[in-house]
């Protein structure tokens, strides 16, 4: 039996042991110099002392010394674990707090180690796919993979969790959320935003289904919460928003006004981001009408008045189910608004309505688009520069405005037949977006949250409404083998079979679904355009102060746009070749110099491969572009265009991409990206050969993001994905 000893701190330790031989307190200083002070794991501890010291011992011997030597453990291998994956710089901004609030509002929660004032985030669901979309937006912290947790002793069904690195910036969460004894409560900073709103109403938000009385409910699960909070934050923030809370259960459950919910909605976003809670925002169309009241209001009209129209058939209305409430579509809005702006509907007592006046062919009343959808005026494109007056304007908007339907007793095919020629009599149905709309739209955009960037980016259409309104000639254009827009609008033939097939897949003949439809069916195409919201979101991820950015392959402004609505202060360069697409980047380059005079933007013409050669070595911080893929979209006719010059694959995967490639890793700075995306071939590995292509001029594959395309509400095809790569130099 060995004998005992007794350690110079009293206690009795074997002489055989470790402290033993050199001594507790000696022992000590090692596992705090080690373990604590230089913030290795044990394993890189125990290495450490035994090439300093000549002292061996297993990491699990180190960690049961320090226990007993009262060394605390969160100092050392947690610390250090966190460490060596996640900087402890702080990441937090404004809008990853609101993500972190809104998951916190639901299910989520915060352990934290007070010895080294770090904590971490878990989410707990039932459902795996908003668990993963949660670590997604959770990435810069380096969340975990969705695992699951069996319930315990056969209660439950199990949950799903997802939990981030150890950070301080948690631990200051914590202090923000658990200040009430160590119990969960709301902070008084709270700010409701869209993403906050999105995460709490899908973790902890609730809607029933339509009662008898055709009610709806929508409330949100907050009984753990102290009441104090839901009467001095929860309900004066929603108030804010214009959200109005119909009450706060005994239970401290929050419940929407019922004429809330569909607003509610729409500042959410109107659809869920994961399947799993589609239910959620699932609501009858009926529903998101507009009351009379409400209209009255929005139009600075009298309720009565708007009441006298109704009654006696003035105007066209719905009624919700029973027939009870008066309402109106955002459609039959837009036909009400325009005329009582154009005098036929008058506002004020008294005045009586105004004889309509014509110009020209082109009459502006109602009456004259009666006549117009009925064959009687013939009249050239809405659009042509050469009739831009308020009368063309104001036709146009009521032909937007208004759904093309079946008179009573028409046929669906004379209908057709009655759609096709009244619009190939009016012109091609161009998108037109005022000056002031463009404005708005960029200011919106500006204004929208910037998302961190996960493994899958969603494609969001915001922005390319104003990008498309700069590129009009983009529906002379089309895909392989499809036809572009203007030529189906062209042919009677396929301008019915398109409105046929979009009408059966539930769309209606609106003017921006008659536009949907020659772009979508009849054997056409329109070209893609880049969302601007994405590349701001892109920018605000990989982007700095005073960046500079090159892009090859300009396009149609999306890239533009984006980058013009950047947190950062970037310089854009982009290199266009075709000229009719050169016209409209430089038609947003004067756009973009009135909203955003501090935007600095430079548009040079030519073929990439060639203006290449005016950038001297290291001119750009980053370079980010969406090349041809081949020959997939045909984006012009000039001889020029990199398919007429190199119409082989492999030709022009060399001479084309291979060279641009190869001359942004030129003109790149130490340390610069590059961000391609590509895809959409399914004969040829475009992604595969991309990659070649950048490690062998010296890139290294950083990441790759995958942009997931959301389907079409008439279209049947599965959701589509197309890599986003990015290359470090």
């Amino acid at each position: 039996m060995n004998d005992l000893s007794v350690s110079d701190t009293g206690r009795r330790v074997r002489s055989d042991s470790i402290e033993g031989r050199y001594g507790a307190e000696f022992v000590r200083s090692l596992v705090l110099e080690f373990y604590v002070n230089r913030k290795l794991s044990s394993t890189e501890a125990v290495e450490c002392i035994e090439k300093e010291y000549g002292i061996k011992m297993s990491a699990d011997k180190l960690l049961q010394l320090a226990k007993r030597l009262g060394v605390t453990r969160g100092k050392s291998e947690a610390t250090s674990l966190s460490r060596r994956t996640i900087s402890y710089d702080p990441i937090m901004t404004d809008d990853i707090r609101d993500i972190v609030d809104g998951i916190l509002m639901g299910d989520g929660n915060i352990s934290v180690n007070v010895n080294t004032g770090v904590g971490r985030l878990r989410l707990d669901s039932a459902h795996k796919e908003f668990a993963q979309y949660c670590s997604d937006l959770l990435r810069p912290y380096d969340a975990s993979i969705p695992s699951f947790s069996p319930a315990r002793k056969g209660k439950g069904n199990g949950m799903w969790y997802t939990q981030t690195r150890f950070h301080p910036d948690f631990f200051e969460q914590y202090e923000r959320w658990y200040y009430n004894d160590g119990k969960k409560d709301i902070p008084q900073d709270i700010r409701f935003t869209k993403m906050f709103l999105l995460l709490w109403y899908l973790g902890d938000g609730s809607i029933s289904a339509p009662n008898d009385m055709n009610s709806r409910s929508l409330y949100f699960s907050t009984n753990s919460f102290s009441r104090r909070c839901l009467d001095e934050i929860v309900v004066p923030k929603f108030e804010e928003i214009g959200i109005d809370v119909r009450g706060i259960s005994k239970d401290n459950r929050t419940s929407i006004a019922s004429k809330s919910i569909y607003r509610l909605l729409q500042v959410m976003g109107g659809e869920s981001p994961v399947k799993c809670f589609c239910y959620k925002f699932d609501l009858e169309e009926w529903r998101t009408w507009k009351p009379m009241k409400q209209v009255a209001k929005e139009l600075y009209i009298s309720y009565q008045k708007l009441s006298h129209w109704v009654k006696i058939g003035k105007v066209n209305h719905n009624r919700s189910p029973g027939g009870k409430k008066v309402m109106f579509t955002q459609d039959q809005f837009d036909m009400l608004r325009i005329r009582i702006d154009s005098g036929e509907l008058p506002r004020q007592k008294g005045k009586k309505a105004r004889s309509p006046s014509n110009v020209g062919s082109v009459n502006t009343s109602l009456s004259a688009l009666n006549d117009l959808t009925s064959g009687r005026i013939k009249s050239t494109s809405f659009f042509d520069r050469a009739l831009n007056s308020n009368q063309v304007d104001e036709l146009s908007g009521l032909l937007r405005g208004a759904e093309m339907r079946p008179t009573p007793g028409e046929s669906e095919q004379s209908f057709l037949d009655r759609v096709v020629r009244t619009y190939q009599r009016a012109g091609f149905p161009f998108p037109f977006v005022s000056d002031a709309r463009k404005t708005k739209l960029w200011h919106s955009l500006k204004k929208s949250m910037c998302y961190p960037l996960g493994n899958c980016i969603r494609w969001n259409k915001s922005g390319i409404k104003l990008a498309n309104s700069f590129h009009l000639h983009k529906y002379s254009l089309h895909a392989k083998g499809k036809l572009s827009p203007q030529q189906v609008f062209q042919s009677y033939d396929a301008f019915y079979e398109a409105i046929r097939a979009y009408r059966d897949a539930g769309g209606r003949l609106t003017y921006g679904g008659v536009l949907a439809a020659l772009s979508n069916f009849g054997g056409g195409r329109k070209v893609g355009n880049f969302s601007p919201f994405v590349v701001k979101d892109i920018l605000g991820h990989y982007g700095f102060d005073g960046m500079r950015v090159v892009d090859p392959c300009a396009g149609f402004s999306g890239r533009l746009i984006g980058a013009s609505t950047c947190r950062y202060q970037c310089v854009y360069t982009g290199i266009e070749l075709s000229k009719e697409t050169l016209k409209g980047l430089l038609e947003t380059q004067r756009f973009l110099f009135d909203v955003a005079p501090d935007f600095q933007s430079t548009i040079v013409p030519g073929a990439a491969q060639k203006a290449f050669g005016s950038f001297s070595d290291g001119s750009f911080d980053l370079c980010f572009t969406s090349p041809p893929y081949f020959d997939l979209e045909i984006y012009g006719e000039e001889s020029s265009q990199s398919l007429a010059t190199y119409p082989n694959y492999d030709f022009w995967l060399k001479s084309f991409l291979g060279t641009i490639v190869g001359e942004v890793y030129r003109v790149l700075s130490v340390g610069g990206r590059m961000v391609l995306n590509v895809g959409g071939l399914s004969s040829y590995s475009l992604e595969t050969d991309t990659i070649h292509l950048a490690e062998a001029v010296g890139f290294t594959l950083e990441r790759i993001h995958q942009i997931q395309f959301g389907t079409l509400p008439y279209s049947d095809t599965n959701i589509l994905e197309e890599p986003l790569l990015v290359f470090q130099k």
